[in-house]
């Protein structure tokens, strides 16, 4: 018998002597996850965002159930709105499901290696330009200049007389 299996069926054993009479015991199964990202095939893809090339790579994970896990660093840098939500840690990077965030949806261009994500304004974090707390830019200097204000008046005839 393999120690593995030899250890898991003691730890069920021991489980059982010490619920109470009548109560469930639960065995937990030692099979993989099928959505762990962990499991899944490492994609570096470039980032477009409503139609716009964000320049930027990131190392993204295709989970064998289809899922698709971001890193939270990289959608946090893209201004994607990442807080309150579950996460993964893998290799010492937290990843986040992609199918998770509502209003957002993508789709990989395989040939371009692109990873195009579509999103409706709550997806993002807003940018708030606040102006009350900064003063007043000083004015600007005064440039040098001249001006020349002329008029001219002329009367009189051909005959270098003057009309009567």
């Amino acid at each position: 018998m393999k120690p593995r299996l030899a250890l898991l069926m003691l730890a069920c054993w021991l489980a059982s002597a010490q619920a109470a009479p009548g109560s469930a015991v639960q065995v937990v199964s030692l099979q993989a996850d099928p959505c762990d990202p962990a499991q899944g095939t490492p994609l570096l893809l470039d980032t477009i965002i409503n139609g716009t090339l964000t320049g930027r790579e990131a190392l993204y994970r295709r989970a064998p159930c289809g899922g698709l896990f971001a890193p939270v660093a990289d959608l946090a840098a893209l201004r994607v709105a990442v807080f309150q939500r579950p996460t993964v840690l893998l290799d010492g990077q937290r990843y986040l499901r992609l199918d998770d965030i509502a209003g957002l949806s993508y789709r990989i261009d395989e040939e371009q290696a692109r990873l195009v994500l579509e999103g409706e304004p709550q997806v993002f974090v807003p940018t708030v330009i606040d102006l009350d707390g900064l003063p007043p830019p000083p004015p600007l200097p005064a440039a040098t200049g001249a001006l020349f204000n002329y008029g001219v008046f002329a009367f009189g005839g051909f005959d270098g007389g003057l009309p009567s």
